[in-house]
């Protein structure tokens, strides 16, 4: 499950695993990179919704058509205001019929927390989450609110690669470990 997948290959943490059979749900506010999905990523379940921590309606602050930085979050008043449909990661897992998936990423442009809100961490467990987070010091991270919700949730911080967080699940980590 990729929430904020902006791009069917560019940058995507996701392609390589498309590529070897896998498939998912790609989710981004952008309609265009949703196209570009459905052309491209035809297997996988591609969804023009926002992913917050509640089910309406809600607006998302775009910069351009296709653009890592459109958000949930207005930055400046040069960004358009586009309504979009919102819905939970539960509810999106549910309509779906998902049940089991090993692996989510979460890239929404600082609307993170929101998105782990509305995921039950005990009825969906996928065994890695990568997700963004732009602080760079470790303390910091760790004090974050996603990161407490995770490690609340019996995941385990594994590694940082830029601005992406991996975290595992503790069962998943135990067994690499022995």
């Amino acid at each position: 499950v990729d929430v904020g997948c902006y791009h069917p290959f560019k940058g995507s943490l996701t392609a390589r695993l498309y590529k070897k059979n896998w498939n998912g749900i790609n989710i981004d506010i952008s309609k265009t990179s949703i196209d570009l999905f459905k052309m491209v990523r035809k297997r996988d379940i591609n969804l023009n919704v926002a992913i917050s921590d509640f089910d309406g309606e809600t607006s998302y602050f775009e910069n351009s058509l296709i653009n890592q930085q459109n958000s949930l979050i207005k930055k400046d008043d040069k960004q358009n205001e586009v309504k979009i449909e919102c819905l939970t990661l539960n509810t999106v897992l549910k309509k779906n019929n998902f049940e089991n998936f090993d692996y989510l990423n979460i890239d929404v442009e600082g609307s993170e927390l929101n998105v782990i809100k509305g995921i039950n961490l005990k009825k969906y467990r996928p065994i890695l989450i990568t997700i963004e987070n732009n602080e760079l010091q470790p303390k910091e991270y760790f004090d974050d609110e996603v990161c407490k919700i995770l490690i609340d949730n019996d995941y385990v911080f594994i590694n940082k690669i830029g601005v992406t967080n991996f975290f595992m699940t503790s069962d998943t980590a135990k067994q690499i470990s022995n």
